[in-house]
């Protein structure tokens, strides 16, 4: 079996034969196998991989580029074999690696990660992470969209093991694993907080209160923001010397997987406001109804849920999940780095379906030809597809679906279409609002679309302080993922509120800060005077949150779309941050209230005109006057 890690840079291990990044024959290979080895056994269609490698500077043949590449890969990795022994392996039109015969650090990583919930399994996921993926490819955007995954969960892993080392009283282990997550990301005050921890537990409060300093100069310089309360509560706590014991985990604290997720958990919590959508599924899935009086459901009936982020979609598929009786009930979530890989779905669906390899081979080395539209080929899949489906019921949820690929989506949706009889299950897509064309152009059974909660929704559940139904849904705009954290804990959901915004990079992070201080709406030359910056690109930044779902179009202006976005980082700033903010808003409007009034004077010409007439009429004036009211026109 041979071995291959992409944490790091690439590296293959056969036997007694190690090859590194320069020994595939070039960069282009090199880059191909790579490709390759991040699908993890799923094919990808020559043109595809000529996409990826090329983007619009494609070679004149690049179909025989890319047969060049891949024999160049074989021969490297299996010197003298032949074809058909290669762990790349061939099909109509693309390639996948036999991940059969093959190791993966990626897939170990992942599997180790889903299932860690101790300081060893979590240390031993981490020591396949410790590199940065591909980290000699920077500006490839297929290599950059897996970095970013995982890098996340490499992330989320860290801050896990230092909670579970403090919490086993392990200072040493703890102190590294929170020194990697702030190295990782300076602005995870999570991570700060457990370093300021393991210091004071290892019996080191200056440098305790050091990092705390440093935490501050960071937020400051970086976000232009202030500690969160819990981090500053920490800093006096460790400065009057409070017991350890006081601000560790509990020894028997367990520690819970690690999912790519800042949302805090919301199991616990009764699923509110979204009952008529749950029924209407649950009906759509079991075929014992159809919507809005049609004929009773036959075949594979699809619906899509949509919704912004945070809307409770993957919620309401689980609970969809736990109601459904009597169907096969397949998960699947699409990845935003498999977004560009033609099959990347199908491949997943086929994998769940059928227990056969040969079956899944077929399908995709059928569906990944360099012309999927082909009528024989896609004819073949089709087939192979429906014959999947009717051998017994089946709910197929798909989430996160903005991230499928489109051609995976056409051919789901052309079998659901084609299967016929009694209803055999549903397929449902949950994803972003208008986040996906392909999606947009289907026509489902249902589509479901899930709002904010309302105040009656949420009457039902208890706050802290005894809020009510009224005052949650101000405060959190009735957004699921916002009620939930606040119900949970409320400093939780000011954590959560503060990563998901730092996540939008310390540029908008910081447009955001300032627009939250100001009066709403805020208007873009009111932004760009306090900011530095000219008007255009203040535009260009409150247009991007917009786009991410933080602010929304108001008049002429932007605002928040939920209250505890803006209160949040509001209160970020400090009271000095603020008079100097303030100062520049006062000084900015005193300039403006200058040019309106010069803006408001009459032409040159026209007063020129004035002074003439002025003129004109001092002429007629006794001499004795004259002199003095003519220099006071000349000065006019």
């Amino acid at each position: 079996m041979t071995s291959f890690t992409l944490f790091g840079t690439l590296q293959a291990t056969a036997a007694t034969r190690t090859l590194g990044s320069r020994d595939f024959g070039g960069r282009k290979p090199k880059q191909l196998l790579e490709i390759l080895l991040l699908q993890e056994g799923r094919f990808v269609a020559k043109d595809q991989l000529a996409d990826l490698l090329w983007g619009e500077k494609l070679p004149v043949n690049f179909a025989s580029t890319v047969e060049h590449y891949v024999s160049l890969v074989r021969k490297r990795l299996n010197p003298g074999g032949r074809p058909q022994e290669s762990l790349l392996v061939t099909g109509h039109g693309g390639y996948r690696i036999d991940n059969g015969r093959a190791w993966l650090d990626i897939t170990a990583f992942t599997e180790l990660a889903d299932r860690a919930t101790t300081l060893p399994q979590l240390e031993q996921a981490i020591g396949l992470a410790s590199a940065e993926l591909l980290e000699d490819e920077p500006y490839a955007d297929w290599a950059m969209k897996a970095r970013g995954y995982y890098g996340q969960r490499y992330q989320r892993l860290v801050i896990a093991a230092a909670q579970a080392a403090l919490a086993g009283g392990n200072m040493p282990k703890a102190t590294e694993y929170a020194t990697t997550a702030v190295r990782a990301d300076s602005l995870a005050e999570d991570g700060y907080r457990l370093l300021m921890t393991a210091h004071y537990g290892a019996g080191n409060q200056q440098e305790a209160l050091l990092t705390y300093r440093t935490c501050q100069r960071i937020l400051r310089d970086e976000a232009g923001l202030e500690p969160m309360r819990e981090t500053s509560a920490l800093h006096e706590a460790i400065l009057a010397r409070a017991p350890l014991s006081a601000l560790l985990p509990g020894p028997g604290d367990a520690v819970a997987p690690v999912v790519v997720t800042a949302a805090p958990a919301s199991g616990s919590l009764p699923l509110v406001g979204r009952s008529g959508e749950l029924a209407q599924l649950t009906a759509l899935c079991s075929g014992t109804a159809a919507p809005s009086g049609a004929a009773a459901a036959t075949g594979l009936a699809v619906a899509i849920v949509d919704g912004e982020t945070g809307a409770g979609k993957t919620r309401l598929l689980d609970e969809l999940a736990g109601t459904i009786a009597g169907r096969h009930v397949v998960r699947i979530r699409c990845a935003q780095f498999e977004s560009d890989l033609r099959g990347a779905l199908l491949g997943d669906v086929v994998r769940a379906l059928s227990s056969d390899p040969s079956v899944t081979e077929l399908v995709l080395d059928t569906f990944t030809t360099a012309d999927p539209s082909a009528g024989g080929a896609r004819a073949i899949v089709l087939e192979a597809l429906c014959s999947l489906l009717r051998q017994r019921p089946v709910v197929l949820l798909v989430d996160d679906a903005h991230w499928a690929d489109p051609e995976s989506v056409a051919i789901l949706a052309s079998a659901a279409r084609r299967l016929d009889g009694p209803s055999s299950g549903a397929l449902i897509f949950a994803c972003r609002t208008g986040g996906h064309r392909a999606l947009a152009r289907l026509e489902p059974a249902a589509r479901l679309t899930l709002w904010p909660l309302t105040a009656a929704d949420l009457d039902g559940l208890a706050g802290p302080g005894g809020i009510d139904g009224a005052d949650l849904a101000e405060h959190t705009g009735g957004l699921p993922l916002y009620v939930a954290g606040w119900l949970a804990e409320p400093s939780n959901l000011r954590e959560l509120v503060l990563t998901r915004s730092a996540e939008l990079g310390p540029d908008l992070f910081r447009t955001a800060a300032v627009a939250a201080w100001l009066p709403q709406p805020c208007g873009p030359e009111e932004l760009a005077r306090v900011l530095g910056i000219q008007p255009l690109p203040a535009v260009d930044r409150l247009e991007e949150l917009s786009d991410s779902g933080m602010l929304r179009a108001a008049g002429r202006g932007f605002e928040f779309r939920y209250p505890v976005v803006r209160d949040t980082l509001a209160g970020t700033m400090s009271a000095a941050r603020q008079r100097v903010l303030g100062g520049l808003v006062r000084s900015a409007e005193s300039t403006a209230d200058r040019r309106s009034e010069v803006a408001a004077f009459p032409p040159v010409r026209e007063r020129r005109d004035q002074a003439g007439d002025r003129r004109n009429r001092i002429a007629s004036h006794p001499a004795s006057i004259r002199q003095p009211l003519y220099l006071a026109a000349g000065t006019a």
